[in-house]
């Protein structure tokens, strides 16, 4: 599966889409055919018809970057660590219905479900109701909304969006 030997593949002057989490679910490198990849950079490729999944050290050849690629998938771990602390908060009920409240890092985060079944995120006296523009259906959606919300309120770094 290795294609760095392909001539019709090319090696340079590819550009970052995304990098994604894959888990327990490792994936295999289409660039060099390296296996056990947690973390996929996904890149493209004006003159290659689709997106590949690559490991870090060859998105780093490939878009002829050696600092960003690194850098990239360290902010996501850091991310991914963030919102493990995240969802181990206890959210408790405060005799509303439908309402969960918790106190993360000295800040009151609610989350609400409203009669038409949407839930929605109040943090800092603002309301959320649309995550990545959709409609929010199920607690564990609004609980990656709700932590991002907070994170990118207390954004100290640049990273990629992951959700």
């Amino acid at each position: 599966m290795a294609r760095w030997d392909k001539p019709d593949m090319p090696h340079k002057g590819w550009m970052f889409i995304n990098i994604e989490d894959v888990g327990d679910d490792y994936e295999q490198c289409e660039m060099c055919g390296q296996e056990k990849i947690r973390f996929v950079h996904i890149l493209k490729h004006p003159e290659y018809p689709c997106e590949i999944r690559v490991g870090c050290d060859c998105a780093s050849k490939m878009l002829n970057d050696y600092i960003n690629p690194q850098k990239r998938e360290r902010e996501f771990k850091n991310k991914l660590n963030r919102f493990k602390t995240f969802s181990k908060i206890k959210w408790s009920h405060n005799g509303i219905k439908n309402t969960y409240s918790a106190k993360y890092k000295g800040e009151y985060i609610t989350i609400i479900k409203s009669r038409y079944g949407n839930y929605g995120i109040v943090f800092q006296n603002e309301w959320y109701w649309k995550f990545n523009g959709e409609t929010v259906r199920d607690f564990d959606t609004a609980l990656k909304f709700a932590f991002s919300i907070f994170d990118e309120n207390h954004k100290v770094y640049n990273d990629s969006d992951w959700f």
